[in-house]
């Protein structure tokens, strides 16, 4: 016999509360994308609400007392035909809730649904103009980044499109930069630095000579998309460029 149940999880993280559905004896095959070892289950729900398209775990007790934690890019919702029996293990889907309606979950065809929004990558090539027409044409509009938790899920998105062909093909990223002290190509001058903000660390540029600078970019492009988060400090004490090229 298969029990579902919905149950609530104590688990808060400064503002952060999760939900959990549990099946015991089934598995969400094919959409694993990280596979971790914990002490308990309830630790996999953390590894879970930690990873932006983390969206169902599924759950194995090991014979030394720890637990297998698998977790997944998808749920039974957006693919019910993959949730499959499997002996000694739960599946555990991620529930979005009043208390916390920030958490995400898997739809059909490959949407998320952010709160009270859905959100896609589409992989065609389209100028900002086009891209734009497009999403009006589905009743929907280009993505706007407002909240950190945002910009995490767009940025996992972003970092799934394959980069192996940069420059070969117009449509793929041909620089990323998080700017929070991970990148090792990126040099700071003049007092540049690295801040905390709001619990993020960012590079602070004080507006008076602070710089940074990245490896080179060809701009000879037929047409291009840049993108960036930047937060002004009031007053302005200088406006200048965000990004330049020197040559």
């Amino acid at each position: 016999m298969k029990w579902l149940s919905l149950f609530w999880l104590p688990l808060v993280a400064g503002c952060k509360i999760a939900n959990f559905t549990k099946e015991d004896g089934m598995a969400l095959k094919n959409h694993v994308i990280e596979t971790v070892t914990v002490f308990q289950p309830v630790a996999c729900h953390w590894q879970c609400v930690d990873s932006p398209l983390c969206f169902s775990v599924n759950i194995r007790k090991l014979p030394n007392g720890w637990v297998t934690c698998e977790l997944n890019n998808s749920s039974k919702t957006a693919d019910p035909q993959d949730l499959q029996p499997s002996i000694g293990s739960q599946y555990h889907q991620l529930t979005v809730s009043r208390e916390n309606p920030v958490l995400q979950s898997s739809l059909p065809d490959g949407w998320l649904m952010v709160g009270s929004k859905r959100i896609k990558l589409f992989h065609e090539r389209k100028t900002w103009g086009q891209a734009k027409k497009f999403c009006n044409s589905i009743g929907g509009e280009l993505v706007s980044i407002i909240r950190a938790y945002e910009n995490d899920i767009v940025a996992n998105l972003i970092g799934q499109v394959d980069t192996s062909a940069a420059g070969e093909k117009p449509y793929h990223i041909i620089a990323r930069w998080l700017l929070d002290g991970t990148d090792n190509d990126v040099s700071l001058l003049n007092g540049a630095r690295y801040e905390e903000d709001n619990e993020e660390k960012s590079l602070y540029l004080d507006g008076a000579g602070a710089h940074a600078t990245t490896p080179a970019v060809n701009f000879d492009k037929t047409s291009f998309t840049m993108a960036s988060w930047v937060k002004l400090r009031t007053p302005v004490n200088d406006p200048s460029p965000i990004y330049s090229d020197w040559k």
